[in-house]
């Protein structure tokens, strides 16, 4: 593959570190490690701090405020002259959609954005006038772009994205798994145990965490990362709140679980499909998983035997808490390694194939 220059542009804070910032690390790096030229634009809002990683930063709260920002950017692209722009979606900047003009743009979809701003529309005139904008102004991007990269088969078959007939191509959330090693397996002497990332949100099912500890308690132990004992002043005593912590003060504590347990309340969004960060923090760990959603990871393949699927209905742990209970304890002991987990969630693996979509897109335009 001829090597592609590739302008990586984002809306964000730039300076945080969270899950945005180490997919755009990742992927940045993997295209670099494939021979490839890409290079950051980060817009933001944030005051200075130190960034995760080299790029170029435009603070739309300098001297000059938004229009001087994205004057700036843009100028700098085209001085950079990529081969193709990546975008992770945003709402409408004329600035950005015009790039479309000038380069073939490839528009990185994380979601549902027409959903998600109707369903947050109600809280505020602000958000139900963004949404009426987003309504308006994604035709103007969407009808130029050169491609779309979804992160499920849902966002990609949305009708609002395949009515363009447009490429597409699905490539899910990833990790790096050559930054981590596979945990040690737990002791034959303590419970079986579970980890859980989730916080007090309706379609995290941090209640079904609580419900499914009442129903196993004295035969497995829940680990919960991102909830608070004040939070759950009724949970049962087999159920351990850590609350908030950061990447690595939680790492060491899925290395003394025996699975990793995706969330139980997608269906309270209306999601059936998902790939979420914590079950690329399991697999980096060598935790076997236990999911409620169809992970875009494994679809339209064969699940492999360290992968328990229950449904993704309100009525899920009711149904397989004696299910999740012998899978647990037949799991107890076993790490997967990375070279059985790689095909589905290492980025260079799965980036490989991005990069092969670019060229189909490059040789389209």
């Amino acid at each position: 593959m001829s090597i592609v220059k590739i302008a990586y542009v984002v809306t964000h804070p730039a300076y945080q570190v969270d899950g945005v910032t180490r997919k755009i690390r990742y992927q940045v790096e993997a295209w670099r490690r494939a021979g490839h030229e890409a290079e950051v634009f980060f817009i933001t809002d944030e005051e200075k701090g130190d960034p995760p990683f080299s790029a170029r930063i435009y603070d739309r709260k300098a001297t000059g405020g938004r229009a001087e920002a994205y004057r700036k950017m843009i100028s700098d692209i085209r001085e950079y002259a990529p081969d193709l722009i990546y975008l992770r979606w945003q709402y409408h900047r004329s600035e950005v959609t015009n790039l479309s003009k000038e380069f073939p743009v490839v528009v990185e979809l994380n979601g549902d954005v027409l959903k998600t701003a109707k369903l947050i529309a109600p809280t505020s005139l602000r958000r139900r006038l963004t949404y009426y904008h987003t309504r308006l102004t994604y035709p103007l991007l969407f009808r130029q772009a050169a491609g779309f990269v979804a992160v499920t088969h849902e966002v990609a078959n949305l009708p609002y994205v395949r009515k363009w007939n447009h490429p597409s191509h699905v490539t899910p959330n990833s990790i790096r798994l050559a930054e981590f090693q596979v945990a040690p397996a737990t002791g034959a002497m303590q419970l079986p145990r579970i980890a859980f990332i989730g916080q007090v949100a309706a379609w995290h099912g941090v209640d079904k965490i609580v419900e499914l500890a009442k129903r196993t308690q004295g035969r497995i132990e829940i680990e919960l990362i991102g909830a608070s004992a004040s939070e759950l002043p009724e949970r049962p005593p087999n159920l351990t709140c850590h609350g908030y912590l950061k990447p690595e003060d939680y790492l060491p504590v899925l290395a003394g679980c025996d699975v990793g347990l995706d969330g139980l309340a997608l269906h309270r969004k209306g999601m059936e499909e998902a790939c979420p960060l914590k079950v690329r923090e399991y697999m980096a760990c060598g935790l076997p998983l236990i999911l409620s959603c169809r992970e875009t990871a494994f679809e339209n393949q064969a699940l492999p035997d360290w992968v328990l699927q229950i449904s993704n209905e309100d009525d899920n742990i009711e149904r397989f808490s004696e299910e999740i209970v012998r899978f647990t304890q037949e799991m107890k002991g076993r790490r997967i390694p990375h070279r059985h987990s790689a095909p589905y969630f290492d980025v260079d693996v799965l980036e490989e194939r991005k990069l092969a979509f670019f060229k189909e897109c490059l040789s389209t335009t």
